[in-house]
């Protein structure tokens, strides 16, 4: 436990955390998948390849799924907060913002390797893409998983209204 946290922070962050593994994977195996479609790869390789590469990144990209995650998906959930939007639609909204905003930190953590990627016109459009898609996946799991149209702790909402329990 991490002293100083409500629950509802701690919930607030694991919730991105497992968001990201799947968000931040499902970005990977579709970048993976539509930079292979366009070459004369195998049909194996068109297949293994992504799922490999969102597989590894589930796996071991866990240092950089997670702050990611964190840093980004929970500033965006403090700013819907903040602004009074608490609907899915708002946060499936901000989900290619916050992919593209990912995308970004990888490019800052290794910019040799998206420069090139972004050298030619169908990589920077795969990029994008995948990055925008995996962003939504990211702050659409978070939605539906945290719900914050909804009071987070029910039993004590009732408490406090004056119900029995």
């Amino acid at each position: 436990m991490i002293p100083g946290f409500s629950s509802e922070r701690r919930a607030t962050l694991g919730t991105l955390i497992g968001a990201g593994a799947v968000g931040i994977p499902v970005a990977v195996c579709l970048l993976t998948l539509f930079l292979l479609l366009p070459t004369d790869a195998t049909l194996l390789a068109k297949l293994f390849g992504p799922l490999a590469g969102g597989l590894a990144v589930f796996l071991f990209g866990f240092w950089y799924y997670i702050p990611m995650s964190i840093l980004i998906g929970g500033a965006a959930h403090r700013f819907l907060r903040a602004v009074g939007h608490k609907q899915r639609l708002a946060y499936v909204v901000s989900g290619p913002v916050v992919g593209l905003s990912v995308g970004m930190m990888t490019h800052l953590l290794a910019p040799s390797l998206v420069q090139d990627l972004l050298a030619e016109d169908w990589s920077s459009r795969a990029y994008i893409g995948a990055w925008c898609i995996g962003g939504t996946v990211l702050m659409a799991i978070f939605w539906s998983i945290r719900r914050p149209d909804r009071p987070w702790d029910d039993v004590a909402d009732r408490r406090l209204a004056g119900e029995d329990i």
